[in-house]
Parts: C-alpha cells; sequence; structure tokens
C-alpha cells in the first residue's frame, strides 16, 4: 500500500530512487558489512556475514510502525505501517526524500488513513454481496 499511496502523491519510483541515491551516496553499508565478514574470518577462519544489528533509529522507526499499526486497529505491520513509522522516526532518508519532493509526512497520513477507509468500504460492500447471494 505504501508504493500506491507515494504513486498517488505524484512520486515515480525512479525520481525517488534517484533522490534516495543521492542521499545515501556518501554511506558504504555494503563496506561496512564486508569488512566485517572479513573481521570474521581472521577470527574463526570462515568467513560469514554477522546480521548488521538495528541502529537505534532503525527500533525507533520499527517501534512506531508498531504503533501506527495499534492505532489504526490492526494486528499486523504492513507497508504503510512502516512507511509511518520511518517518517515519523525524523531525520530519515524517506523523510528528506519526501521533502525534496514538497510532501509533508501528515499528507501521507491522511492519504494513507483515505486509502484503508476506501479499501473497508470495498470489503465490506464485498461482503454484502457474498452475504446476499
Amino acid at each position: 500500500m505504501a508504493a500506491r499511496v507515494l504513486k498517488g502523491m505524484g512520486l515515480s519510483l525512479e525520481e525517488v530512487r534517484c533522490v534516495i541515491e543521492e542521499i545515501i551516496a556518501d554511506r558504504d553499508a555494503p563496506g561496512r558489512a564486508r569488512a566485517r565478514a572479513v573481521q570474521v574470518k581472521q577470527d574463526t577462519g570462515v568467513e560469514r556475514v554477522e546480521p548488521i544489528p538495528f541502529t537505534p533509529r532503525v527500533r525507533k522507526a520499527l517501534t512506531l510502525s508498531l504503533r501506527e499499526a495499534v492505532r489504526l486497529g490492526h494486528d499486523y505491520i504492513s507497508t504503510e505501517h512502516l512507511l509511518l513509522g520511518v517518517l515519523g522516526e525524523g531525520g530519515s532518508a524517506a523523510s528528506q526524500v519526501l521533502t525534496k519532493f514538497g510532501i509533508a509526512a501528515d499528507q501521507v497520513r491522511r492519504h494513507i488513513d483515505r486509502e484503508l477507509a476506501r479499501r473497508e468500504v470495498t470489503q465490506d460492500e464485498s461482503s454484502d454481496l457474498g452475504a446476499a447471494e
């Protein structure tokens, strides 16, 4: 749903990808993962990539995602909750992308709420049709 909402707000995947690449160009996460694998190999003789622990910002975004799911009365976390959590975290690349395109986090929240309401109406109508048969 998150991709559909962002597309509905006029963002294209290619434009977003380009902006994200600009924002994180100086970050070398794969390089850090390789360095960690090399360290493990030196210590144990076996090369394997250790999981990179969540940063405090990622943990905060996941916690906010859970809060969004609870706020919406959902018993699952999906893309819409993750998007809202990432945007709620603040200085993330996702927030910077939206700012670059002139979109505020509250606009995204309103679009998600509308999309969820539309989904509920469609499901209710489908249920009513099934009960009538």
